[in-house]
């Protein structure tokens, strides 16, 4: 079961369209402010929902009642939502994960609510499971609902400001931070995806479109072929929005491609609980305190040991290493299910396979749905994917400050990991399923075992790889664009820069594009000072991994953030008068 805003309550509607969210002017921060502290988030996405309920539940939990300012500055006013999760947006764009693994609070209450109770509250009906999923537009409506929740929590004396203002600049002068002509003790940066597309777009206006904002795909829904760039969610979107929807099929063919032409295979309806073991614990456990870690020499070898185990411990249901060793070494390296095969499954095709790399493409993923409906008792595959899911978070910690070598660093960033998220953080089955019924129309196809070489112009967007020639009407870049400040894709950021109050992150020759951030999530800066600059989420990778989940559970820099402040606001209070007993 899929849920959308069309199955909530007409009130949760209501609820929602007028939540009393006053988002203000930036003019107001143009008058003389008070005496207050003022602190600052920049970013209205979840991340910054998140720093915000954390700095509010702190302040109550403490009980502190010094006046003070909190300024939460978004782009627009989509609070709590942000971009990715607007309530507004087509119903066809779907979460990846089902609805139990998704929950805003960090403890739940009989108001503060998970994804899955929430909708029990607010839809009428008793079908609800924690393995359904649900548009991004509800999940919008959801978190909308929790900054309400948030927004009541605030005690008097924090005023919370509301503002509508894209920021693109902070200064630092008097030993303050200053925004918008006013000083803060501290800022928080949580701006999510904002990164400028590293296309161009300015060249060829007419034929060249970036994923997001989705709504301007609506100018390629008449053209007869679009040339995708990229295989991920991104992908899946841009071909579910331009086809769903469209009269009598009328919509275009497309041909995507990327670094490794392979989609992302669908995801299984399980909740985060992951149940396998490491047969190797000890190993892993010594590995993540080490630092100079090469991925491909202290890691993948034994981790492709532990896929393996996993796999044929199913194959032959047993449990124990010896046994299952055994039986590995009993087949031929050739024939042996490995995480190389796994990960790259479309390395070692026929000749025949590579001329019909579309029928491949559409074997592969119906395969993987067929996967997909059976159990790990009943797949070997499953297990094997359960495995390699649970590394997550020995891959965050070894990766986290450049512990991996710089060489190495950069491999698992455009090699590895990419193809880890391909097997690990795929689409629900519902769009799957789309994808191979756009095939069996011959409306998507995979053309390419190779990448293409694109040559364009303001009319055409031609492919060409070995001898083959595709022309295309438009080009779309459905990839989510990476920090890449030497690019200058972030104006906040290059300002930060040039300014002195960030630094680019390099682990030895390795730049990520990202900004270098220590293990409490302050920006470094070249000024050698002590300023309180923190950063949440996006702009913390490259320095950690993957922090732009929903998940409130890794590198939470925002507590770090609410810890400096809570240890300012103290050593202003004069004596306890300034405490409330509660």
């Amino acid at each position: 079961m899929i849920w959308t805003t069309s199955h909530l309550l007409d009130e949760t509607t209501s609820l929602i369209n007028n939540l009393g969210i006053q988002v203000l002017k930036h003019t107001l921060l143009d008058q003389k402010s008070d005496d207050n502290l003022n602190f600052a988030v920049i970013g209205g996405g979840p991340k910054g929902m998140y720093a915000i309920d954390n700095f509010i539940s702190e302040i109550n939990e403490q009980c502190i009642n010094k006046k003070m300012n909190l300024y939460w500055f978004n782009k627009d006013s989509l609070f709590a939502a942000g971009p990715n999760y607007n309530p507004k947006q087509s119903e066809n764009l779907l979460i990846n994960y089902c609805i139990g693994n998704l929950n805003a609070w960090k403890v739940n209450t009989e108001e503060r609510l998970c994804l899955t109770d929430w909708l029990r509250l607010h839809i009428d009906s008793t079908q609800i499971s924690p393995y359904h999923y649900a548009s991004r537009a509800l999940v919008g409506c959801y978190l909308m609902d929790c900054c309400r929740k948030i927004i009541d929590d605030c005690p008097s004396n924090i005023r919370l400001h509301l503002i509508a203002e894209e920021i693109k600049s902070i200064a630092y002068k008097n030993k303050r931070l200053w925004l918008l002509n006013n000083q803060f003790e501290s800022i928080i940066l949580c701006t999510g995806h904002s990164f400028l597309s590293d296309d161009i777009a300015d060249k060829y206006k007419n034929n060249i479109f970036s994923a997001y904002p989705i709504e301007n795909l609506d100018r390629v829904k008449s053209v007869q072929k679009i040339a995708i760039q990229g295989m991920g969610l991104s992908f899946i979107d841009t071909v579910i929005y331009i086809s769903e929807g469209t009269i009598d099929d009328q919509y275009p063919q497309f041909y995507p491609f990327s670094r490794t032409n392979l989609p992302m295979i669908p995801r299984r309806a399980e909740l985060n609980k992951n149940h396998n073991t490491f047969f190797f614990s000890e190993y892993w456990q010594g590995l993540i305190s080490k630092s100079d870690i090469d991925f491909d020499k202290d890691f993948l070898p034994l981790m492709d040991k532990e896929i393996q185990m996993a796999y044929y411990s199913v194959v032959i249901k047993s449990t124990d290493i010896q046994t299952i060793l055994h039986h590995i070494n009993l087949i031929s390296v050739e024939e042996r299910f490995s995480l190389t095969n796994l990960l790259f499954p479309n390395k070692s095709l026929s000749d025949f396979q590579k001329e019909n790399y579309t029928a491949w493409v559409s074997d592969y993923l119906k395969s993987h749905l067929e996967r997909c409906r059976l159990s790990f008792d009943e797949n070997p595959l499953n297990n094997a994917i359960q495995m390699l899911s649970k590394f997550r978070p020995i891959l965050e910690k070894c990766y986290e400050q450049g512990k991996l070598t710089s060489e190495s660093h950069h491999r698992f960033d455009v090699h590895w990991y990419p193809a880890i998220s391909r097997i690990c953080f795929g689409p629900p089955i519902a769009n799957v399923e789309k994808l191979i019924k756009l095939i069996s129309k011959g409306k998507l196809k995979f053309e390419f075992t190779e990448c293409p070489e694109v040559n364009l112009s303001n009319k055409t967007v031609v492919l060409k790889v070995n001898g083959k020639r595709i022309t295309c009407d438009a080009l779309i870049y459905a990839r989510i664009p990476r920090a890449a400040i030497s690019k200058n894709n972030h104006p906040l950021f290059t300002n930060l820069i040039r300014q002195g109050l960030a630094i680019p992150f390099k682990n030895e020759t390795y730049a990520t594009g990202g900004i270098a951030i220590n293990k409490e999530g302050l920006l470094l800066n070249k000024l050698k000072k002590s300023i309180a600059l923190y950063a949440y989420g996006t702009p913390t990778e490259g320095c950690v991994l993957d922090n732009d989940t929903l998940s409130r559970e890794a590198h939470d820099f925002s507590l770090n953030w609410v810890s400096h402040n809570i240890t300012l606001l103290k050593s202003t209070i004069p004596n306890s008068r300034h405490y409330v007993q509660r």
